[in-house]
């Protein structure tokens, strides 16, 4: 990842708090569930498994979030 000199960003700050800011691609996040069939019956299902997963993606930009410390 490059970025460039002469970016600028502006953001206020909540009193009390630390900003941040960081620059890159973030992707998109999405859930997953697997099932299975408990009986043979579609409606008695079973869940096996489940999880997140975050797909990549070209796009970039900046990220700000603030903390307490």
């Amino acid at each position: 990842m490059t970025v460039t000199t002469g970016h600028t960003y502006t953001h206020e700050i909540a009193r009390n708090k630390y900003g941040h800011l960081q620059y890159g691609s973030w992707g998109y996040k999405t859930t997953w569930k697997k099932w299975r069939s408990n009986s043979g019956r579609s409606c008695d299902t079973v869940e096996i498994g489940h999880g997140t997963a975050t797909f990549p993606t070209s796009e970039t930009g900046w990220k700000y979030w603030e903390t307490s410390t």
